[in-house]
Parts: structure tokens; sequence; C-alpha cells
């Protein structure tokens, strides 16, 4: 037996010794270069390796030999379908750190027996073609601009011009996130610095769609050329060609969050390093005024945000002609911020303009005359209306009420020379003459100053004191009665629209979107003596009821059978769905009538709401209408769909026929957002939460493992159990109690919800989700076959815990190391070591699991928080030699140990639907002291290369 293990030892040396003399390696059968079964030739015949303990380090160190990436670099074993093997298997059982430069540098045995190692269970490999490739543009003019390098295994090289299109150039600009449009191939590089030694790429051809430049047709291996570096290639990027740009929920057009559109997906800009003078480049950009122009932040109650941002540390001097001319961040899209940090821009539609009353008997009259660009110049008279007068009295910060245009000016002085306004249209609502409809651009016009227009703003300035709303249901409905001069009054309804009731809640600083006069006041508390205004008429910008057209104060020819009311809307939420993100839509006291509500609406609705976009329309009577007392706005609501709120969409002026009490309209939305709030800060493991449009809400009733499940991976993570506890209720509440997932929803809003009042009996749920990703094993012992084991997880080593662990995991670690199976097993409990700092936690490992990689860990904290014990906070193991097993010995200690008849390898655990640990019949534990004492014959010690 000792001169087979030294002829094998033999073998071994002088198989390293040729292959180091004559190799090769290739990936056979794969959807590209990339992937396939690892087959490495040896004498002129090509053979493949047995997967037995291969790893993916071991995968990283082929993808090496291949000079392809080895970050992301993993083993595969279901290689069905591939083409038929070659006859030879060259190794079996290889061992790797990582670190080798060829895999005959590892630890590997020669395979000798067939029926232990055969093309069955031959490995594959697949290495990433992009993961760690970084590329960059230098020695051009700008970032946009240079030599094309690649730095591929922490190492810089070039890429050779041949071949190399303007297609490819595309490609490398993609990379960058920089427009691929115009995108072009440069080769006279003389100027350029001195380019790194290594020459990646050859004959590259790309198609123009890839989304790399490894995904291109190129010569194989990576460092392969034919070519020097005067071939070196280069590429020019346009920094603007696909760029749009927008301001986005903002009161006006001026105004908003900055999205920029680049490769057809918008995106937003971080706020990190972002000046005013970044802002004038937004605005130039735009073509509004730059001057005034200032960044802001706080953008609470804006519309959802798209998913990607586009830039981050930007700097400009303020010069340039598009944001991508700044300074930033490369590539497009790295960023260390969130939505939180976006930035927003304001443009001042004014900044750079001046206005006065010239010529009149006071200053509150004359012609109008604006100052632009340092010159001054009069406004014609074509569509000047009263309306317009309004904005030029606001904008000179006059009384608006009763402000009206004039045209007659004899007698007034000359007037300059320039006209810069015509055919002007004002909504009354404008803080500037600048935000109302216009000749474009400014100074075109067909009048002279025969027609110029003159405005007399009024010279009265009244305000009402105080406001407020008596005898409503509410605080947001009401009688309307005003304070002046000391008294209380009200208003009559002679003329009062819903855009007095805007300015009224103005006033109150209500929610405006929907506001509504009402007159029928019967029931309401006895109304003080004084009726202060009649004939009311606003525009519905005014900032108090003063500002609109009335009679003189104390002037009426009405009762107090006239007094008006208003009802001013609070926010919108969804009523009576079937979740959170469903129901019938109501502002304050009102449900919406469906035949004038868009699908626009709906999506600002959900959006305003945090919630995802509209989905579908649902009708009242799916729904229900709760006391059906809720009256309905029967106008139509019409939005853009960008409005961070539905009070920033138009509405009808008339109300709109057939609107009943069932046609209130009702909508879903997709999900909103999700969280766990951490138990001992694990962001893995803590309660679950849902926004339900207000506030971070619970679910308090047990649910199924699918849902956990679900759940877990809707947050991004893994599984691996829940529980309910009561350390997080919230007493007195009206909660979802219950959430049924399948396990195939893709949206938490497709989940099964269930309302009820919280009884206290199970407690908030809690998720114990995973991201343990088990990289290597090893045992801790005198020797190769037996210890403690011991798994790597984020970089540290812990031990197992005893519970759970089966006769399938301990052969799946053995044959992992490189050992047979394993001889035997047995908890050790060391009470020096605190369970939760040391041990990972239970191993779960079934027949499925091909790789220790696939096994599933159930962390400590299921433990702490949830139903069964860690059982042994330590595993002791014996491992047999691979391919000398002991079948005699070996079925006698399972017949004996473990119960004749189990199936060790069909062994698993589970958690069932009550949160607890089921665990399949397991080892008995014996100790080494109970076997035979004698572990180690002449078979256990085998030679290897070290």
């Amino acid at each position: 037996m000792a001169l087979f293990f030294i002829f094998i030892g033999f073998v071994q040396v002088i198989f390293h010794l040729c292959y180091a003399a004559s190799s090769n390696i290739r990936l056979v059968g794969g959807s590209s270069q990339y992937s396939g079964r690892v087959e490495i030739q040896f004498n002129q015949k090509w053979g493949t390796i047995c997967n037995h303990g291969f790893s993916d380090t071991n995968a990283a160190v082929i993808c090496r030999m291949l000079n392809f990436p080895t970050t992301g670099a993993w083993a595969i074993t279901n290689l069905t379908g591939y083409p038929n093997a070659t006859s030879d298997i060259w190794l079996d059982h290889v061992m790797c750190t990582g670190s080798e430069k060829s895999i005959f540098d590892c630890d590997y045995r020669i395979p000798m027996d067939s029926t232990y190692c055969n093309h069955s269970i031959d490995v594959g490999v697949i290495c990433s073609s992009t993961a760690a490739i970084n590329i960059s543009l230098i020695g051009g003019l700008d970032q946009y601009t240079g030599r094309l390098e690649i730095e591929l295994d922490n190492r810089r090289g070039t890429v050779c011009g041949d071949l190399f299109s303007d297609r490819n150039a595309a490609v490398v600009c993609r990379m960058l996130n920089f427009p691929t449009a115009g995108a072009r191939a440069i080769t006279n590089l003389a100027s350029y610095p001195t380019a790194p030694d290594q020459i990646w790429l050859d004959d590259v051809e790309c198609t123009g769609s890839e989304q790399s430049i490894a995904d291109c047709t190129h010569r194989i291996p990576w460092g392969s050329h034919d070519c020097n570096h005067n071939q070196d290639v280069g590429v020019v990027c346009s920094s603007t060609a696909a760029i749009n740009i927008r301001l986005v929920g903002g009161s006006s057009q001026y105004n908003g969050r900055v999205e920029i559109l680049l490769h057809g997906r918008w995106g937003t800009v971080c706020c990190d390093s972002f000046s005013d003078r970044n802002a004038e480049v937004v605005c130039r950009m735009l073509k509004f005024p730059t001057a005034g122009a200032r960044a802001f932040t706080n953008l609470a109650g804006y519309p959802r945000a798209p998913d990607m941002i586009w830039l981050d540390d930007v700097v400009c001097t303020g010069s340039e002609q598009s944001i991508a001319e700044c300074t930033h961040r490369i590539p497009w899209g790295s960023n260390d911020c969130n939505h939180n940090n976006d930035v927003g821009v304001v443009c001042s539609p004014t900044a750079d303009i001046n206005i006065r009353l010239v010529g009149g008997s006071s200053q509150n009259s004359g012609r109008v005359e604006i100052l632009l660009n340092e010159q001054w110049g009069s406004v014609c008279r074509n569509g000047f209306s009263d309306t317009n007068a309004v904005v030029v009295c606001r904008m000179l910060h006059l009384p608006t009420a009763g402000a009206r245009a004039i045209t007659n000016f004899t007698g007034y002085p000359t007037a300059p020379a320039q006209i810069w306004l015509d055919e002007l249209w004002c909504t009354g609502c404008e803080q500037s003459i600048a935000d109302c409809t216009h000749r474009m651009p400014w100074g075109s016009h067909k009048c002279n100053h025969n027609e110029d227009v003159g405005v007399v703003c009024s010279s009265i300035s009244a305000a009402a004191n105080d406001i407020r709303l008596v005898g409503g249901s509410s605080q947001y409905s009401g009688r309307v009665e005003i304070l002046y001069n000391g008294t209380w009054g009200t208003l009559c309804d002679n003329g009062f629209s819903d855009r007095n009731a805007v300015v009224a809640c103005r006033m109150l600083n209500f929610t405006i979107g929907f506001a509504q006069a009402i007159k029928n006041l019967a029931n309401y508390p006895t109304a003080p003596a004084q009726i202060w205004l009649d004939d009311v008429v606003c525009t519905g910008c005014e900032h108090n009821i003063a500002d609109c057209n009335h009679r003189h104060w104390g002037s009426n020819n009405c009762n107090h059978d006239d007094d008006v009311g208003v009802i001013c809307s609070s926010s919108v939420s969804l009523i009576n769905g079937s979740s959170p993100y469903s129901g019938i839509v109501v502002g304050h006291l009102r449900t919406f009538c469906d035949l004038g509500f868009s699908k626009e609406a709906a999506n600002v609705t959900c959006t305003s709401l945090g919630f995802g976009e509209y989905s579908r329309h649902y009708h009242m009577q799916v729904l229900g209408n709760g006391d059906g007392d809720t009256p309905m706005l029967k106008k139509s609501i019409t939005c853009i769909g960008t409005e961070k709120d539905l009070e920033f969409c138009d509405r009808s002026e008339a109300e709109l026929e057939d609107c009943q009490p069932d046609n209130a309209v009702g909508i879903e939305c997709k999900g909103g957002p999700i969280r766990l709030v951490p138990f001992e800060k694990n962001e893995y493991e803590g309660t679950f939460q849902f926004f339900d449009g207000k506030e971070w809400r619970s679910i308090i009733n047990r649910t199924s493992e699918n849902t956990a499940k679900t759940l877990c991976r809707l947050l991004g993570f893994g599984y691996v159990g829940s529980n309910f506890g009561q350390e997080n209720l919230l007493q007195n509440r009206t909660e979802y109690v219950s959430l049924d997932c399948n396990g195939t929803e893709e949206d938490i809003a497709q989940c099964m919800w269930t309302r009820g009042n919280n009884d206290g009996e199970y407690g908030t749920l809690g998720l114990f989700c995973s991201d343990y990703a088990i990289k290597d094993v090893r045992l801790s012992g005198s020797d190769a076959l037996t210890g403690f084991i011991e798994v790597s997880v984020n970089n540290d080593w812990w031990t197992v815990c005893y519970t759970g662990f089966t006769e399938y995991a301990a052969d799946l670690i053995c044959q992992t190391l490189g050992h047979g199976k394993n001889k035997w097993f047995t908890k050790y409990v060391d009470s020096n070591r605190y369970y939760s700092y040391s041990t990972i936690g239970s191993l779960i490992c079934d027949k499925n699991d091909k790789l220790l990689r696939d096994c599933k860990v159930i962390p400590m904290a299921f433990y702490s928080y949830g139903p069964g014990e860690c059982d042994g906070n330590n595993i002791n193991i014996k491992c047999l030699e691979g391919g000398q097993r002991q079948q005699q010995e070996h079925q006698q200690m399972a017949n004996t140990t473990r119960g004749e008849g189990s199936d060790g390898d069909d062994a698993n655990a589970t958690i069932d639907d009550n949160g607890t640990l089921a665990i399949p019949l397991q080892a008995v534990p014996i100790s080494p002291e109970e076997t035979d004492g004698n572990d180690m014959d002449s078979s256990d010690s085998e030679i290897r290369r070290s």
C-alpha cells in the first residue's frame, strides 16, 4: 500500500512538471467565451476536472489563466446539454487559495477510480465578462476624449486600433455613461502621455448595442495581439449630444427638481457641491433667464423621482452651455447619495425685468414700461385686459382690487423707442408679467406707440385682518367670517365662486386645490350682525379676499340667508380599499366623479401619497361608499401627470352631468415603500413596516412562510424566518392585521390585505432575512480530517449550531474539503464562547444543494426571537479519506449511531408555518472516545501537494 501511494505522488510530481512546460486551458460548451466546462491539455490530450471540492476560489484561478476577470467567477456543476467530454479526466479534489497563477499551483489529486470520478461530475466555470473591468479615456482635452485604457486584474492596458470602428466607440461611451450619439474612434495619439506596457485587446468588433467592450468579439485570450502602441486607439464621446433637461414638480415651468434624460432614461442630480452657479447653467440650457437662478434642496412633497441618479459632485463656473461641461463624478450614474439629496433649481422669469408706471397722476397709474437688458420699453394694448393690469399692480406691490387697463395717453411724456411686449394674456394669477403668454421673442410686435397700454392700480389698501370658518363639520369647512376694523362679519354669496373659495382657503393656510363655495347654511349657528362684503369676484390668485373686486366694505343688497361658506381640501387619501394602495379617492369631505378623473389625475394621486404609479380604476360599487354621505366634487380634473399633488391640476368651471354617488372614482396604485426597523443594528432582521400614504404601519397577525419569504425578497434579501413580538404594538389603532402573499408577487400591492382591530394577540411582524453567503469552510483540529467546523461568512470565521445539522451537510463539508464522506460528527458546547458573537447559527443543507454555498444559514437571531434553541455551538467532525472509503466500517457506524434504514442523503431541515425549526432524524452524537481509538490508519495519510 505504501508503494502505491509513493507511486501516486511520483505521478503527481511528473504531471505538474510536464504541465508547467506545456499547458493549455479552455472553456467548452458555454453560452459565450466566458463560460463552459473546464478542459486542460496535457501531453496533447484534452481532459476535464472533477467537481469534488471545486469552489469559486478555484474558478477564479481558471479565469486568471484565461486572462478573464476573476471577480465574480463561480463554479458550475450542471453541464446537461454540453458537448460530450473527452475520455480523459486529469484532475480531482482541486483546492486553491485564489491567488495562484495556475490551477497546477493548487492542491489536487489525480483520479485513479472512474467509479468515484467520471464525466457526470465534470466541473464548469463562469467568468464575468465585465466584473473587474474599469475603463477610462486618458490624455484628451477633457473627460470625454482620450486614449482608451482598460484596467483588468489591477493592471492597465490599451486597445489596438485594428478593426476599431465608431460602433466600438459608442460602446465605450456607453460604459462611461456618456452620450453615444456622435461617438467616434481616433488613432492619432502622438502627443498623448506614455501608454502602459500592457495591450489588452486587439481586433475588437462591436455591433454598437453591447453594454461592455468585453461583450464584443476580440482576440482571445485577453492580452494577445499583433500590434504595438503606435496603433493604440482613442475615443471621443459627445458631452451633450443626447442630453435633455427638465424641471419637475415645481409651481411653474421655471422651478422644480432637476432631471436629465440620457440614453432614453430620466434621472436626477445630487445636491452635493451644487451651487447657484450650477443653477445658472441649468437655466441657460432651458433658455430661461440666468440672473437670480438659485439651487434648492427641500423637495418634500414633490412627485416620486425616477430611479436613476445621473450626476453627483457637479461644479460649474457658471459660463458653461451645458451641465455636461461642468466637472462631475465619472462615469455618469456614479454617486454616493440618494433621492433625499436630489437638487432643484429656480430660474427667475423676472430676474432681469423691472417695471414702472410713467406719466400718470400718481405712482398708482401711468403707461406701463419694462426694463430689460438695461433698456426701457413699452407694452402694446393688443389683448391687454384688466386681468393683465392685476399682474402689473402685483409686481409693483400695489393693491390689485379694481386694477384696470387704460389706453388714452394724451399729454404723457414721449415713450422710449423700444416696444418689448405684444399680445400679452394673463390669467391674473401670475407673479410677473413675464409669466403671461406673449409674442416671442421679447421685442417682436405688430403695433406702434399709439397703441401703448397703461394701468391704474387702486390707491386704497384695505385688507381683512383675519378669517375663520364657522359651523362646519371640521376645521376645513364652514361659513366664511372675516374680521375688519375689529368686528367679525359675513360675506354674501352673490357672485361668490370657487375661485373666491380658493382665496379664503389660502388665507387659512389650507390646501386650495379643491376649494369649493357652499351656499345652503340653514342649520349653521347664528351669524354675527355685520355683513362686510358683497359681489366679491376673485381671480383665485389673491392672497387676501380684500384684494378681489367687491362693493365697498359694509355695502350690500343681501341678508344672512345669503351668507356664503367654503370647503377647503385637506390631503388626498384612499378609503375602503382592498389594500393601503387602493380605494375611493377622497379629498376632505368629498369624492371625485370618475367621468372626469383621468389616468394622469390617478397617477398624481398615487405618487402624491408616496406610492408607485397608478395601475387601474375601480368602480364605486366594488369598493362601497361607507355611510354614503360623502359629497362629490362633480368637476373634471385635468393633470399633466408630473404635478406633486392634485391641487396643482386644473379643474373645470362647469359641473359634470350624470355624476351620481356610485360614480365616485376608486383607483389602485402600485405599492409604496417598505422597510425593516432593525432589532439590533442588523439591517436584515427587524420589524416589518409599510408606508400607508401618511405614516409607517406594522402587520400584527401571524402570516405564512410564503408571505415572509416574499417580503424578504421584496426588501432585496434572502429569507430565514419570522416572529411576532409585543414591543412595537401601536395601541388602540386600526391596522392591517393580515398580509398573505403566494410568492409570485413583484409588488407588495399584489398581496392580499385584511383590515381589523389590533387585539394584541400576537404582536408586530418581525422578519429574519438573510444575506449570509458561505465563502469557505475549514476544520479547526489536530489533522486535516478531524476538527471543529468553521464557516467563512462576511470575512469572519464562525462555528455552527448542532441544531438542524444533518448527515448530508456533514458529507458535503467533507467533500468540499477534498475528503470522502463524514465518518462521524458530534455536538460540543463551549461554555467560554458567547453564542451570538461566535456562532453563525444553523447550517441547513439538503439533497438539492450540490455546493456548500447553496446551503441556507438560519442565523442566531432566529433562536433569540423565535422558537427553538441553538443546541451546541460547535460541531466536531471526522471525515473519511476521499476515494478510500471503508464501506463496511462506515455502514456499521451509520446503522449503529444513526438508526437502521435512515437515508442521510435525503436529510433536510425546514421551518414550518408556525416558525418552528423541523429537523429530521439526525446523528446520535458519539464522541471520539467511543470510537475504536485509532482513526488514523495507513489509508489516512495520502500524498498531496502543498
